[in-house]
């Protein structure tokens, strides 16, 4: 299953390029659970996919999963568009992107902490 592709971190890295063509499928469920995946291996050449689906996907689920996704990711190119999402229409949108950019900013904090004077 595409959940469980997520979760097998380095072998799932070959899976990305069908992660992010299952992004585009027309079940609702397989995009989310693939934009979820994605999330979790963390790969950067996915970043955009996940981004395009934040900001075009038609259903709000998935659009929440795009955002919680990138959130994972941890990845500071994707602050606008979660800030663009925090203004969604969807509140779960709108929360999901939020929690998204706090996380962010939480890391931002430990990799500052870390940092030699």
């Amino acid at each position: 299953s595409v959940w469980a592709l997520g979760r097998m971190e380095h072998s799932a890295k070959r899976a990305v390029p069908m992660l992010m063509e299952m992004c585009r499928d027309q079940d609702t469920e397989v995009r989310e659970q693939s934009v979820m995946a994605l999330g979790r291996i963390k790969d950067t050449s996915a970043l955009q996919e996940v981004v395009g689906v934040l900001a075009g996907d038609s259903d709000p689920v998935v659009r929440e999963a795009a955002a919680l996704a990138l959130g994972v990711m941890g990845d500071v190119r994707a602050v606008p568009a979660l800030q663009k999402a925090s203004k969604d229409k969807d509140p779960a949108v709108r929360n999901a992107a939020q929690q998204a950019l706090d996380r962010m900013g939480e890391l931002e904090i430990e990799v500052f902490k870390k940092r030699p004077l």
